[in-house]
């Protein structure tokens, strides 16, 4: 038998709820404008060119964490309570996610170079696969479920749309020895993907 968590659910979101709310704060702490000597009309656009990486490194990871943080609020909606498993499978989407920042800034550090759009990717993928494993470990025990399981619609989520994204984030980390661009697109594709709702593994 599996230990219990003595968290409620309620806790465990708002904990989690915080910890999304710090990451996508500290995305924006790397956005740096470089002292311009001679702040003339060219020289502060091409400032501005030359800080287009960075900008679009943290829109890119800002959206990735906002499509984190809504998909799991959804996750949430339909878990009724937390076994040990999936409390640690939690936390663990909470490490990579709040690890984003940092392949952020060597992104928009290094935007042409291939090791550091590869490095991205593969921490996205992280939270991507750890989010997957947790709805393939909610579906496995069904008890922690709000509602009664619709088996259809579970094995079309576990076995589909629930390894689309872990599966394309290596496809575009492996792209980034390509094209650095066609990775990033990539990678921002999924994203918008992902904003869409997904379809409730549970009927009411």
């Amino acid at each position: 038998m599996k230990a219990s968590i003595d968290f409620t659910v309620n806790r465990i979101e708002t904990f989690s709820d915080g910890v999304f709310a710090i990451v996508v704060t500290l995305l924006v702490f790397d956005l740096h404008f470089p002292h311009i000597n001679n702040p003339t009309n060219e020289n502060v656009w091409a400032a501005i060119v030359a800080t287009l990486p960075k900008l679009l490194s943290w829109i890119n990871s800002f959206l990735v964490v906002c499509v984190i943080w809504m998909n799991h609020h959804r996750f949430m909606q339909q878990v009724k309570s937390f076994d040990f498993g999936l409390f640690w499978m939690n936390n663990l989407l909470l490490l990579f996610t709040s690890l984003l920042p940092f392949p952020t800034k060597l992104l928009g550090e290094y935007p042409g170079n291939n090791a550091a759009t590869f490095f991205y990717g593969l921490c996205m993928f992280l939270p991507t696969v750890i989010f997957s494993l947790m709805g393939v470990y909610l579906i496995r025990h069904v008890q922690l479920l709000k509602g009664i399981p619709n088996h259809n619609i579970v094995v079309k989520v576990a076995r589909l749309r629930g390894f689309y994204a872990p599966v394309i984030y290596l496809i575009g980390a492996g792209l980034s020895w390509v094209n650095n661009w066609l990775a990033i697109g990539v990678y921002t594709i999924i994203s918008i993907y992902f904003i869409f709702p997904r379809t409730k593994l549970t009927t009411d």
